[in-house]
């Protein structure tokens, strides 16, 4: 059996990989597993490991990644895989495939593909339900909600966070994320912005003072710089939904949705003088300029 592993979600493809590595080892051993980096063999050494028979195993597992970065193997591939004995089972993984080559699309007829996307934030929330009940960790309130923001998304964190925090033997609340786990920046920028848009001043000056005492300036400017790029990439795309702004632009799905809730918050002419402003921020940090208080001046003016 042939399997086609893909997508940007590279949690939830190792989580599958484990999987049936793991009852492929239980079944015959884990000597009969190997692990193939593309970027690492030779094109005709990869088909030599798919259709060559192994004399000393009734069944081979071969995991193999990243092969369709490079053209010319995925395609020697794409023409091998029809003569994969029925005694090997593969597994391709890849994050990003081009539809458009004829290889592509004969290895999607042959193998059994299966696409990874990321997963929108309500989706986050409640498969780090799933995960906490796996950990038998109780939760309460908007618990989780607030977990998915610090973690940034980022569904490995979120998943070690909720190993960290099950251990601890107590409720999981808001006050115990807030307390136990550190917010990545990003999200902190995110929460920033979204306070300047809707003018809640004290709040927002309150969380730049805080991070001031932990961070960077140009570190917090980059990020921010960030956060106002995508929410203009949700204000001009008009109907078109956060998952397709996301894809186009590479944005991540869950900062682009996060940024769709808040994009009428802010008019065109508004974001563009922001947009100037950062650039100024930028330039006069430069010159020496104090960059938290330059902030702080900037988004008190939104």
């Amino acid at each position: 059996m042939i399997h086609l592993y893909y997508g940007e979600n590279d949690y939830a493809v190792a989580e599958k990989v484990r999987a049936v590595r793991a009852a492929f080892a239980a079944k015959y051993g884990a000597e009969a597993i190997e692990r193939i980096d593309a970027d690492e063999a030779a094109a005709d050494d990869l088909v030599g490991k798919l259709v060559n028979v192994d004399l000393f195993a009734s069944r081979k597992l071969v995991i193999m990644s990243g092969a369709a970065r490079r053209p010319s193997t995925w395609q020697k591939l794409a023409a091998a895989l029809l003569r994969v004995p029925n005694s090997t089972e593969v597994i391709m993984i890849e994050s990003k495939l081009d539809g458009r080559l004829n290889a592509t699309k004969e290895i999607k007829k042959i193998a059994g593909a299966t696409e990874f996307r990321a997963l929108r934030s309500w989706e986050l929330e409640r498969w780090a339900a799933e995960e906490a009940q796996r950990q038998r960790l109780e939760v309460k309130g908007a618990a989780l909600r607030e977990l998915v923001l610090a973690c940034g998304g980022d569904q490995w964190r979120i998943a070690s966070e909720i190993k960290k925090l099950s251990a601890l033997g107590q409720v999981l609340t808001p006050e115990l994320v807030k307390k136990y786990v550190e917010s990545v920046v990003s999200a902190d920028a995110f929460l920033v912005l979204e306070l300047a848009l809707r003018r809640e001043r004290q709040a927002m000056n309150a969380e730049l003072q805080k991070l001031r005492a932990v961070e960077s300036a140009e570190k917090f400017l980059g990020l921010f710089s960030a956060q106002v790029f995508a929410l203009a990439v949700a204000k001009s795309a008009g109907e078109e939904g956060s998952a397709a702004a996301a894809k186009a632009t590479g944005v991540h799905p869950f900062v682009m949705q996060k940024t769709f809730a808040v994009r009428d918050e802010i008019s065109e002419s508004e974001l563009q003088k922001l947009a100037a402003g950062l650039a100024e921020v930028d330039a006069k940090m430069k010159l020496g300029g104090d960059g938290w208080q330059l902030m702080m001046i900037l988004l008190n003016r939104i």
